[in-house]
């Protein structure tokens, strides 16, 4: 009975990981989606705006 207690506890760490994992990849995607957005709506600016920031 021990060991079938232990597999059972194994096999739902191992679910729980497995979706951990794929929320945090998740997540880090969008996140990146996100950092990378300014970027593409700056009009043309895309050189004026490294300038300013190391003029800031």
């Amino acid at each position: 009975m021990l060991q079938f207690w232990n597999i059972a506890v194994n096999a739902f760490m191992e679910l729980i990981r497995q979706r951990t994992v794929l929320l945090l990849m998740t997540a880090s995607v969008v996140f990146e989606v996100f950092l990378a957005m300014p970027h593409y709506f700056a009009f043309g600016d895309e050189m004026n705006c490294p300038k300013a920031s190391a003029m800031a």
